[in-house]
């Protein structure tokens, strides 16, 4: 069990919002489950109380989508780099050395490699992806975390630290923090993009933004409290989408004084509110199936989710069905995991598409591609 302080403030006492439950899924996601919290002190939401099934780096290793997908990047990856970039650009010159921290499978160095900048070096722990990013780009990246000892990058400092949707997963937030910025020049800048809080309440999902590997839940006030320990100030910041884009330098004055981030508060309550509403909606649509046999296309968190709101009861659920070979073969709730093509030689049973960004995707995939005459439920 990992029992935190408040990632913002430091701050110890809390209240319990939400609890997420991953119990049945133990062997593919690295916690059973966590208690989403807010901090008395700051207002700063975060996960607490982590029930951890394997070390977080290991399952970054072993089951990211980085290694399953090689160098492909989805379209929504894609147009939040280009967003990214469009926003650094108006702040950095090409001239400037850059590294960024937890660069994945490196195709955000490589855009800004097509930018012009050119003194670019990658952190990420995924030893097969640094060798990917040097062999296909030519660009410097080395294995390793925060927190660790990385010989190659010692003594070294950069003008510009990128930490690219990073901030959410860190159980260590300001120990992190201060490690990036142990590789930043004094009049360096550090950029961070991480999900806005105060986008929550258009998501309409179904308790998605507390993901497996998301812990802490930023608004931009919260940021600001959380910068305010390091001296630093936000010196510009956009919107796009579902994340908020910053940059952040040393202040040559004082920072302003912590405060409570009711903004953040009144955007969490909507967002719970529209959730609960959503999850009551699905239980209708669900309820016709109740005694029958089905599938469930995907293993993921979304289906923890129907599983945890008892959206499945009464439900025989045979298969969960996913692309993911690193899931394929293991069973979650006690249901066997199985690839797609399986389903050719299957009972043709009703398949309940448990996405939200996906669901179109995936039954295209089903009718177009597989030409199944499955039942498909959208629940969507």
């Amino acid at each position: 069990m990992i029992q935190r302080c408040c990632p913002v403030c430091a701050g110890k006492k809390t209240k319990k919002i939400f609890h997420r439950d991953f119990g049945g899924m133990e062997s593919i996601v690295p916690f059973s489950g966590y208690d989403v919290v807010q901090c008395t002190r700051c207002g700063a939401f975060y996960a607490d109380n982590i029930g951890e099934t394997m070390p977080l780096m290991h399952y970054y290793e072993m089951m990211s989508k980085y290694e399953t997908e090689a160098f492909s990047v989805s379209r929504e990856a894609l147009a939040e780099y280009e967003f990214a970039i469009g926003f650094l650009r108006g702040h950095l010159a090409p001239e400037q050395s850059i590294i960024d921290i937890g660069c994945g499978n490196g195709a955000m160095l490589h855009m800004l490699q097509e930018q012009g900048f050119h003194h670019l070096t990658g952190l990420e722990p995924s030893e097969k992806n640094c060798r990917g990013i040097t062999e296909r780009w030519g660009i410097r990246a080395v294995a390793g975390a925060l927190g660790e000892e990385i010989p190659p990058l010692a003594d070294e400092t950069f003008d510009v630290v990128l930490m690219e949707g990073v901030l959410e997963h860190l159980i260590d937030v300001q120990g992190n923090v201060r490690e990036a910025l142990s590789y930043l020049k004094e009049d360096g800048a550090l950029y961070l993009n991480v999900p806005d809080l105060a986008a929550f309440p258009a998501c309409h999902d179904l308790y998605q933004q507390f993901s497996v590997e998301h812990v802490n839940f930023f608004s931009l006030p919260s940021m600001q409290n959380l910068m305010r320990e390091f001296g630093m100030t936000c010196v510009a910041y956009d919107r796009n989408g579902y994340g908020v884009f910053t940059l952040w330098r040393h202040a040559s004055e004082g920072v302003p004084a912590l405060a409570f981030d009711h903004t953040g508060t009144a955007d969490m309550r909507t967002y719970l509110t529209g959730a609960e509403q959503l999850a009551a909606q699905m239980k209708d649509r669900l309820t016709p199936y109740r005694g029958r046999a089905v599938y469930v296309w995907a293993a993921g968190t979304h289906t923890a989710m129907l599983y945890q709101l008892r959206l499945l009861d009464g439900i025989h659920v045979r298969a969960i069905i996913d692309s993911n070979a690193n899931y394929q073969g293991k069973e979650v709730y006690g249901v066997p995991v199985i690839a797609p093509q399986e389903l050719t030689e299957r009972e043709p049973l009703p398949i309940i598409i448990s996405s939200q960004l996906a669901q179109d995707a995936i039954h295209a995939q089903i009718k177009e591609k597989m030409g199944l005459p499955n039942e498909m439920v959208r629940l969507y």
